[in-house]
């Protein structure tokens, strides 16, 4: 029985997979500057653990699940702490220079990610942490004697608070608070001329969510992140390259919403050994807005969207028992993320990734590295492909 369990797990792990032969895989879209590198719909930072299943919001109970869905906190240890890091590799190819052949231009930026704890006392469980939300650090693509760069970040500070209303069912809220800022440079050789836009960013949102122990196999969780409005304030340099003249423009004020998001998320015990993750999400985009249809804020979003977009992403988690007393464990993990999002009015990306890691743990403490990359190659100028790699560790007691 436990075998055919196990078989079960991997055909529906495959299965999954097979579902990026159905579509046109493509990279990210980099007309739009507000594109992150990585994903666009994702409710927050996931761990290297959760990261390696998948993205998985059950696949750990960790802190910066806490935020992901603030009921889990319930469900975790007394004390916890966590901390990761991650490295992002973003790549262009393209052929628009004198040989006329294919040049990838690729950079690698590395910043920590998460800082966090949870507490937990009687029924009750509260939450801080920092999370570095989005990244748009671009690397310089060029178009002949042309090119562009982008760097920005965007910072989360979270508050999250659970009850336990019954043993096996709780319900939890987290408060976030985002802010950070994007520069993107236009560099024009032949009209001797630079653009460089600079967007701080600022915003509240909140998560709801819900965790239910169905019974020692199935365990259930959703989240529910209602819209909120982020606060764009935009400013434009114009430099000309050879001549002490500078204009500046703005600054400009404008409020968008973002969409709201609905995350049903399962754990199933397999075996002793083996568990199987999944999560499903529903984005309405359709409703992403803007207060100024002004031609900069264009740059940067573009709405209205044609389609609501769901995600799926589906994960493995095999442990190994390295002692007898159990006191260190090995996890090995794997997962794939089916990730869609529309730019453009008539136009939809789908990025796929697979993904992997480990988890060494030592009683109270343990080690987590994951890698997630993109299943589409770019040879596009129009288009970026980005891989993650993390490192993070926990503290349980």
């Amino acid at each position: 029985m436990e075998k055919v369990k196990i078989n079960g797990a991997i055909i529906f792990l495959l299965t999954a997979l097979t579902l990026a032969c159905h579509h046109l895989l493509q990279a990210q879209d980099i007309n739009l500057m507000g594109l992150p590198l990585g994903s666009r719909n994702q409710l927050g930072i996931y761990s290297p653990f959760s990261t390696a299943a998948g993205e998985t919001i059950l696949s750990q109970y960790g802190p910066q699940a806490s935020f992901l869905n603030p009921a889990v906190l319930s469900f975790s240890d007394k004390f916890q702490l966590a901390a990761s890091g991650r490295i992002m590799v973003a790549r262009n190819g393209n052929s628009f220079n004198i040989e006329n052949t294919c040049h990838t231009y690729s950079r690698s930026t590395a910043n920590p990610d998460f800082l966090g704890l949870t507490l937990r006392s009687g029924a009750w469980g509260i939450g801080l942490g920092y999370s570095l939300i989005e990244e748009y650090n671009r690397p310089e693509i060029h178009n002949y004697d042309d090119f562009y760069c982008q760097n920005g970040r965007l910072h989360s500070f979270q508050l999250a608070v659970s009850h336990q209303v019954k043993d096996n069912f709780s319900l939890g809220f987290s408060v976030n608070y985002r802010t950070g800022n994007l520069t993107h440079l236009d560099h024009y050789s032949y009209s001797e001329q630079e653009n460089e836009y600079r967007a701080d960013f600022k915003g509240f949102n909140l998560q709801f969510g819900l965790a239910w122990k169905v019974n020692k196999v199935l365990t259930l969780g959703l989240t529910i992140r209602p819209a909120y409005k982020m606060k764009m304030t935009l400013t434009l340099e114009t430099r000309e390259l050879y001549l002490p003249q500078t204009t500046i423009s703005g600054p400009f004020t404008n409020y968008f919403r973002f969409p709201f998001a609905l995350c049903l998320s399962s754990k199933v015990k397999i075996s002793d050994n083996l568990n199987l993750y999944s999560d499903v999400s529903y984005w309405n985009w359709k409703q992403f807005s803007g207060g100024s249809r002004y031609y900069l804020f264009d740059s940067f979003y573009q709405w209205p969207l044609a389609s609501d977009f769901i995600k799926f992403s589906a994960g493995l988690g095999y442990t190994l028992k390295l002692d007898q007393n159990e006191d260190k464990t090995l996890h090995l993990l794997a997962g794939y993320i089916h990730d869609p999002y529309g730019p453009y009015t008539n136009d939809c990306n789908i990025i796929d990734y697979l993904t992997c890691g480990l988890d060494l743990s030592f009683k109270n403490f343990g080690l987590e590295s994951s890698v997630k990359f993109p299943l589409a190659t770019v040879k596009d100028f129009w288009l970026i492909q980005a891989s993650a790699f993390q490192l993070g560790f926990h503290l349980r007691l």
